[in-house]
């Protein structure tokens, strides 16, 4: 089940098919909206994880991790 305050670390990542399924995610979250601050891939364990940093309406940053070894490098 996708909880917002759950998946904040590699370990409880989110996995995807594509990026703009992170999005897709994200407006499902944050249906009031939010602010992107940065988008940037990372490695954990020789696996690629997309990290999106994101500002909320209210002011709160959040830090969601995506699993994209489905997809990533495979185009």
């Amino acid at each position: 089940m996708l909880n917002n305050n759950e998946n904040s670390d590699f370990e409880n990542a989110i996995e995807v098919n594509s990026v703009p399924e992170e999005y897709i995610l994200l407006n499902i979250l944050h249906p009031d909206g939010y602010k992107l601050i940065m988008q940037q891939l990372l490695f954990n364990n020789e696996k690629p994880y997309d990290r999106l940093d994101i500002l909320l309406n209210d002011g709160t940053e959040k830090s969601y991790y995506f699993d994209i070894n489905s997809f990533f490098g495979k185009y």
